[in-house]
């Protein structure tokens, strides 16, 4: 993730980066959860972008048989947990 994104998610949780270092931002709790929300569902969208352009076919893990696409679809569902 870039500065600007992180700056970006920022805002979109409504915090609001100072410019003048010698001002201590202090922000809720509410806000901070909101910010690593943020984060964690743009890192899983990545993941889950990244793993749908492998292509690779079905292959059996502990006796499972795991599809790319499951995976992809799984990691997608935590953001909405």
């Amino acid at each position: 993730m870039t500065q600007d994104e992180i700056i970006e998610m920022a805002h979109e949780a409504g915090l609001h980066i100072a410019t003048d270092v010698k001002w201590m931002p202090i922000i809720g709790l509410e806000y901070a959860e909101k910010l690593i929300n943020l984060a964690f569902a743009k890192e899983r969208e990545a993941c889950a972008n990244a793993i749908s352009k492998i292509q690779m076919t079905p292959t059996l893990t502990h006796g499972v048989l795991v599809k790319l696409p499951d995976v992809v679809n799984a990691i997608r569902a935590r953001s909405k947990t």
